[in-house]
């Protein structure tokens, strides 16, 4: 019995966890065990990038210190998934075995020895492969310097940041073509060899800017055969909307090349490389960004306007989003509610299904028992695709904000007139009317809707015998415009407060910290931070435009930004001041409070930004002030050229903190004391 559990923890310490926990990424040092003698030490945190992709490890990786020698120690097992390497553990012997590219490594724990391809070597100043332990969870943990290199791969170390970097062999880019003459329009690199490639998407439009694509090239020169005018190529594409990329100098370790596509609207782009012609090879596509589910509609967010096919099966409805690349991995979500079992989607490559060749997104939206194909519509709104499920023809009035001009519009679909009377009582800025219900084209849902944008704050929609009733709360010193046009009722509003707004030239990067796979810090309770996050910037997000800011979001729902990627928007963007929004975690469960966390710059005002969120946010929530703290190593405040902070709300190691971050109201006066803060620092 004995053997077999010294062999199922083996396992554990060698197979990652599904749930990633990447706090630690936020503190200097860790408290790590060594399984050898059961001690627990402090350690230093190294943040780890592969093919500049950040590694989430469930055990961080840490600077070791044997002799006054310093070595970094990484978890085995995530190393080498990313790589594509085999890895084997031997219990017997306290060895590990990793097998890549014809290459074999054998590490014995405490061992200042490995043997590499049948060869004893001596590892590098006598650091060995440890056992060791983050809060339970054990880990091989081996030199990483030593164990990339005889894989064939490249270490660099940012002392800055204290980040690892491990890439494939340095590479250069000698060549730069627009290819359309396919199914879809590509950008084609020529390389050396092939590179490790990341790319992130920017909606500039949507805050007054224009739309990119950012390509970096990880270890990588540029060396052009014939050297491009002005450091860019020209493609001016006006059927694709592609104009042009702008090349440069990656600016972080280890240097790289960065290429800056300009896009007529937001898309993203499948990054491979083709072997038969030397050419890292970005295809620019349409993509399926996220499936998700809000009461009985499901939603399909694209980044375009999306063509598509509906099939009714009678108890299951399929959508084929056609040519379109699915952002995230194929998945499936129970609902069991409103008409809806369950959701599927799923990403479709090559198909003959339609045009040979053909990329699709498939979304099954699986019916409940008492409900029908019969039931289901399936609309457009924009670059969303709605699927209404209901017992009848069933939507709701449109409403949406211009950020650019402080304008919105409430839009109504009808069969009738549109010659409604419109009244409007200035006691409570409410702006009414009445339609009959058979001359609106969709059954609306009956109750309010809080928008709180700053133009408009509330929309109520009430059951009038055979009427709607509507009631439009309305933000001191809007104005309106009634509309009745080609089948739609519509309103459209301004609001002067906003439209002359001081800040109204001002960007805010907000950034919600952590998500997707990496839920950050993890309550007793089961509370995520990573929900926290992304609820409190939200909130934040439209109290910064309720003040006249314009503001982006480097996520909107629970998906995963690179850390690098959260800064390389905020730069794209030339915002003015990033945010970046947390809750915080130790292992004392009687810690709490509120910080602001800032990196040391004498080029940037980063420490008055902090000192001036921190006094609002204890002023307005009187919580434990626990000070401003100067950090250089954390990688959105580092790597960002705008004044940025990060501020961790409370602790959600603490019952009461907990509480807080669970609570609307406390994220609102949260919000407020930002929204404040920054206000007292542009003033």
């Amino acid at each position: 019995m004995k053997r077999i559990i010294i062999l199922f923890l083996i396992c554990l310490m060698i197979i990652p966890n599904a749930a990633f926990a990447n706090k630690y990424a936020e503190f200097e040092t860790v408290e790590l065990t060594d399984a050898k003698d059961n001690t627990t030490d402090t350690y230093e945190v190294v943040s780890l990038l592969v093919g500049g992709n950040d590694v989430l490890a469930d055990v961080p990786a840490i600077l070791y210190n044997l002799n006054g020698n310093y070595r970094t120690l990484v978890p085995i097992s995530f190393i080498t998934e990313k790589i594509g390497a085999e890895i084997a553990w031997n219990g017997d012997t306290q060895e590990v075995t990793v097998k890549h590219a014809g290459n074999t490594i054998v590490l014995t724990i405490d061992s200042a020895q490995a043997v590499v391809n049948g060869k004893t070597v001596e590892l590098p100043n006598g650091v060995p492969a440890k056992l060791m332990a983050y809060q339970g969870n054990y880990r091989t943990m081996v030199p990483v310097n030593f164990i990339t290199q005889h894989l064939g791969y490249e270490i660099f170390w940012d002392g800055n940041t204290k980040t690892v970097s491990i890439n494939k062999p340095h590479q250069t880019i000698t060549g730069i073509r627009y290819d359309d003459s396919g199914t879809y329009p590509e950008l084609r690199f020529k390389v050396t060899g092939e590179v490790d490639m990341t790319s992130f998407s920017v909606d500039g439009k949507s805050v007054g800017g224009e739309d990119t694509l950012t390509l970096d090239f990880h270890n990588t020169d540029l060396e052009l055969d014939q050297p491009l005018k002005y450091g860019s190529l020209l493609i001016n594409d006006i059927i694709q909307e592609i104009y042009d990329v702008k090349l440069s100098d990656l600016d972080t370790t280890p240097g790289g090349v960065r290429a800056v596509v300009g896009l007529g609207y937001y898309r993203n782009g499948e990054v491979s490389y083709d072997a038969s012609t030397g050419e890292m090879v970005v295809q620019l596509i349409n993509s399926v960004k996220y499936v998700d589910v809000e009461e009985n509609t499901v939603v399909i967010e694209t980044n375009e306007n999306p063509a598509f096919n509906v099939t009714n099966l009678g108890d299951s409805v399929l959508v084929d989003v056609i040519h379109t690349k699915l952002q995230e991995p194929n998945n499936a979500m129970i609902v069991q509610d409103n008409g809806i079992d369950s959701i599927m989607y799923e990403q479709f490559d090559n198909s003959s299904l339609y045009d040979v060749g053909t990329r699709f997104t498939r979304v099954t939206v699986n019916l409940q028992n008492d409900v029908t194909s019969e039931n289901v519509f399936v609309d457009t709104s924009g670059s969303k695709i709605v699927v209404y499920v209901a017992n009848q023809l069933y939507g709701s009035y449109a409403y949406a904000r211009n950020l650019a001009d402080a304008t919105s519009e409430f839009g109504l679909d009808i069969i009738g007139s549109g010659n409604y009377p419109v009244s409007y009582n200035s006691n409570n800025n409410a702006l009414s009317f009445s339609i009959p219900k058979d001359e609106v084209k969709k059954t609306l849902d009956i109750g309010d809707k809080k928008e709180d944008d700053g133009i408009v704050n509330k929309i109520s929609v009430a059951d009038a015998g055979s009427n709607y009733q509507f009631t439009l709360y309305l933000v001191e010193e809007t104005q309106y415009q009634v509309r009745a046009v080609n089948g739609q009722f519509s309103i459209a509003f301004a609001n002067t407060k906003l439209k002359n707004s001081e800040f109204k030239d001002m960007l805010i990067v907000v950034d919600a910290g952590h998500g997707g796979h990496d839920p950050g810090a993890v309550s007793p309770n089961g509370t995520k931070e990573k929900d926290v996050n992304l609820e409190a910037s939200l909130i934040l997000k439209k109290k910064l435009e309720n003040a006249g800011f314009k503001v982006y979001l480097t996520r909107e729902r629970d998906n995963y930004v690179k850390l690098s990627d959260r800064a390389g928007i905020a730069n794209q963007l030339n915002a003015d001041i990033f945010v970046s929004i947390h809750a915080n975690a130790a292992g004392n469960t009687s810690a709490r409070g509120i910080e602001t966390l800032y990196a040391p710059d004498p080029a940037r005002n980063n420490k008055t930004l902090a000192t001036d969120i921190q006094e609002q946010l204890i002023d307005k929530t009187n919580a434990v002030d626990r000070g401003i703290v100067s950090r250089g190593d954390l990688a959105v405040t580092r790597l960002t050229e705008m004044d940025a902070v990060l501020v961790e709300l409370g602790f959600l190691t603490n019952a009461g903190d907990e509480v807080n971050l669970l609570n609307d109201s406390y994220l609102e006066k949260c919000a407020e004391a930002i929204v404040d803060g920054i206000i007292d620092f542009v003033d």
